[in-house]
């Protein structure tokens, strides 16, 4: 089951599901627009908001110098 995605195409939507059947991409058709939801599915970091992953890499640069 690893590596399995399901497609799914709703109007002028396009959902992509991994393998839990969690939403990790969606792309509006009609316009160039795209969202990925699971910016690091395969991360020992998966749950970490990106929010807060910019924030302590701010940190740890600011430290550094």
């Amino acid at each position: 089951m690893e590596g399995t995605f399901r497609k799914e195409i709703h109007g002028k939507e396009l959902y992509l599901f991994n393998a839990k059947g969690d939403l990790i991409f969606k792309r509006w058709l009609d316009q160039n627009r795209s969202v990925v939801f699971d910016v690091m599915a395969y991360d020992k970091a998966t749950l970490v908001s990106i929010t807060d992953k910019m924030i302590q890499d701010d940190k740890d640069n600011s430290s550094s110098k």
